[in-house]
């Protein structure tokens, strides 16, 4: 059976082969006489007839060149080239050596496959004519005329109409015809392609996320647009009012205008009980910095603890740094004042004996609280509650998580789940209440809401607060409601391409002030002079860049925008101006050299991604020389921290240097400019390093020095963030050559007064 099965690939009778030559011998001859008789007619023909018929005499020439390799060998015209030579020796020597003798069913059952096989054939061949007739019909239908070969197409099509014509080559045939010819399964660039291939639209799957999450209550980000008259804020205590005036604030902020009204209605019924003896939700906000998150959640709770009898600890407030928890240590302590509520700060800097005398204090009758409020950092808190006798935190009302994000990061430490231990208790305590036990909130039932017991109430604050409902989740939030900040991007005026041929110390602000009193020049005069010098590609005021007068930016409305497409995205302030430059590592320093000497910049936060390195580029700058320059980072104690701050708020510091110990959360005043002179690795470092200057509706401006291959992903980091507007600040070399001679000596001391600290730190 093997036998016959190869003999099928023997091709045709010797008979119906002369049959099929002589048939592709006449197509042939027609082809040709086709072509000579348009090659004559060429000359006549039209410019845009003539290209086609030369294609077409192409498509013709090529045909002709694949009937002609078809034609041989002899009786295996109808055989793909690629297909036939060696396996058909190869089964003719096995038939005849094996099979000289076949039996009369055999010779009768090949003959029958044979047959079939040969109509196979003969339908591939005439398919293949097909192609070749239509390419000639195409043509001639162009030039109106009508061949006999039209006709032999004619005839071939009725004889062999139905046939399959896959495998077919259409590459003659037009991409149109093409596409509309072939609705089943065929070939497009050696892929075989089953069905239709247009192209279907693919709906983008929106992010599911919870209600509160997906819904969030709005705040606008402009500052200076949506301020709210303190007097508007109904229920504001007396006492908070004349605070507020002694302090100079008139208007709220957007954020406070939303949350502190919010706070008020959650502790109207005193802070023993929520709003209609329920628990109340609790509170999580991102918004930019320097927008007044810190004022938004102080007010309330001095508020809430003003009417208070007893002294307890009510009030926790957890920061992730020292120098952030001091600074909202002094917020609270401002507006306490003149009450019986009091505020303690335990963050390591005083020694641990002395934080737990005025922490608690003991008495005949057991230990008393000494505080009301406490701000602390982690470390310290979870000491406390592990190692200070009398440390109760049963009474606790209100957990203030700032800077969340971060500490949300920290929860590994497991501070939070000690200090849940330590509100629900189930160990008798000390003090005026040693039997009370607070159980852990359940389901609301009949029975839990017939009892009366004070809430723990969560607020989360930061300006990069995660939306991550699997982070979230660790926080264990009860119905929390959600506040975000909306707006239009921060401004920036285009890619700053600085021209420097003019004396550059007269663009500091000061001095183009003068200059343009001096001169009598309007302001519209200094724009289009600022133009004519093109200083900037896209025409940018000089006045602007350097941060005199706001740029004119449309803000568009919340209504213009969806609630679900802030989710994971972060705003910066409205006032803040963001520029890249595109710097080399080994030239980063001239560019900081530049903008201070050259543009004449005071007030720069230039931040660095570690302490060495803040320490190395403050040696350089130091010893390069004409600027006042100091160094701030955690290896520097507090009190040298605190005195380099104030002589930085009084002006007497140019270029203050620091690592991102400074980035979170820090309100650092007269910050005009920061440099982030190594590119941060993170969107949230971005985020909270610009976030130093332009605080509290103040202008600012913002630059971050990259190498070549780190801007890109610099880009992509920002455009995931939604933040979109940052542009190229262009500097030329000839501006930093006059910096070089003095950079290069710095650059040399620079290794011999590292080796000589080295050696007094041994």
């Amino acid at each position: 059976m093997a036998l016959f099965s190869v003999n099928r690939y023997l091709g045709t009778d010797e008979s119906e082969g002369t049959c099929q030559s002589d048939r592709t011998n006449s197509i042939l001859q027609k082809l040709k006489a086709d072509a000579e008789r348009r090659k004559r007619k060429k000359e006549v023909l039209s410019p845009n007839n003539n290209d086609q018929s030369f294609s077409e005499n192409n498509n013709v020439e090529k045909a002709i060149k694949n009937l002609n390799k078809s034609k041989t060998p002899k009786n295996l015209h109808c055989f793909p080239l690629e297909d036939t030579p060696k396996k058909l020796k190869r089964t003719r020597t096995e038939h005849s050596e094996c099979d000289l003798n076949p039996s009369p069913e055999k010779v009768k059952r090949k003959h029958k496959n044979d047959k079939r096989k040969n109509k196979k054939y003969d339908t591939d061949c005439t398919a293949r004519k097909d192609e070749d007739s239509s390419l000639l019909s195409v043509s001639m239908e162009t030039e109106g005329q009508t061949t006999e070969l039209s006709d032999a197409e004619d005839r071939l099509e009725s004889q062999d109409s139905g046939n399959d014509t896959e495998g077919t080559d259409l590459s003659g045939v037009a991409p149109e015809e093409r596409d509309s010819s072939k609705t089943g399964p065929h070939e497009i660039g050696g892929y075989t392609v089953l069905g239709d291939v247009k192209p279907k639209h693919v709906e983008k799957v929106k992010r599911v996320l919870p209600e509160w999450l997906a819904k969030p209550s709005m705040v606008s980000a402009d500052i200076n647009k949506d301020q709210t008259p303190v007097s508007q804020v109904s229920g504001i205590h007396q006492h908070i009012l004349d605070k507020l005036q002694e302090n100079g604030i008139t208007h709220f902020f957007p954020v406070q205008a939303q949350i502190i009204p919010f706070m008020l209605s959650c502790v109207r019924s005193g802070y023993h009980i929520g709003p209609g003896g329920y628990q109340p939700p609790d509170v999580c906000c991102s918004a930019p910095t320097g927008s007044g998150k810190t004022l938004a959640f102080a007010l309330p709770i001095v508020q809430a603890l003003v009417g208070r009898t007893v002294c307890q600890i009510r009030a926790l407030i957890v920061l992730p740094v020292q120098d952030l928890a001091r600074q909202v240590f002094r917020v609270f302590h401002t507006y306490c004042q003149g009450t019986n509520v009091k505020v303690g700060l335990i963050i390591g800097q005083k020694t641990f004996q002395n934080e737990q005398q005025s922490l608690v204090k003991y008495r005949h009758s057991g230990y008393h609280s000494q505080v009301d409020i406490i701000v602390a950092t982690p470390g310290r808190l979870v000491d406390h509650i592990n190692k200070t006798e009398g440390f109760d935190l049963r009474h606790l009302r209100f957990l203030v998580i700032d800077e969340a994000d971060r500490m949300m990061a920290e929860i590994k430490q497991e501070w939070l789940t000690q200090v849940e231990e330590a509100v629900y208790t189930t160990r008798y305590g000390h003090g005026l209440y040693p039997g009370y036990i607070r159980p852990r909130p359940g389901h609301i039932t009949v029975e839990s809401a017939a009892k009366i017991q004070m809430p723990l109430q969560k607020l989360l604050f930061s300006a990069t607060l995660s939306q991550n409902p699997e982070k979230l989740q660790q926080l264990k939030l009860y119905q929390p409601r959600l506040f975000t900040s909306v707006g239009g991007e921060s401004r920036c005026l285009g890619p700053a391409k600085i021209n420097t041929k003019a004396d550059p110390r007269d663009l500091t602000p000061a001095k183009a002030k003068s200059k343009t009193e001096s001169r009598g020049l309007t302001p519209a005069k200094v724009n289009s002079k600022a133009e004519s010098q093109e200083l900037t590609s896209e025409k940018v005021n000089t006045k602007e860049v350097l941060g005199m007068t706001p740029a004119p930016k449309e803000v568009s409305g919340m209504e213009d925008r969806t609630r679900a497409e802030f989710a994971g995205k972060y705003t910066t302030p409205i006032g803040l101006m963001e520029y890249f430059v595109e710097s080399p590592m080994q030239e980063k320093p001239l560019m900081v050299l530049h903008l201070i000497h050259n543009l004449g910049y005071r007030q720069v936060l230039c931040f660095t991604n570690s302490v060495e390195a803040t320490h190395r580029l403050y040696l350089l700058m130091k010893m390069t020389g004409g600027i006042q320059v100091k160094e701030f980072s955690s290896k520097l104690h507090v009190s040298k921290r605190k005195r380099i701050l104030e002589q930085f708020k009084a002006g007497k510091i140019d270029l203050l240097i620091c690592s991102d110990a400074m980035a979170r959360g820090m309100d650092v005043e007269n910050v005009k400019y920061v440099i982030s002179y190594d590119s941060p690795l993170f969107i949230k470092t971005y985020i909270h390093r610009v976030g130093r200057t332009a605080r509290a509706g103040k202008l600012g401006t913002a630059f971050t020095l990259l190498q070549k291959k780190e801007v890109f992903h610099f880009k992509k980091m920002l455009r995931e963030a939604g933040k979109s507007s940052i542009k190229e600040m262009k500097i030329s070399k000839s501006d930093l050559e006059p910096l070089v001679p003095e950079f290069k000596e710095a650059l040399q001391k620079v290794p011999e007064t590292l080796k000589s600290e080295r050696r007094r730190t041994k």
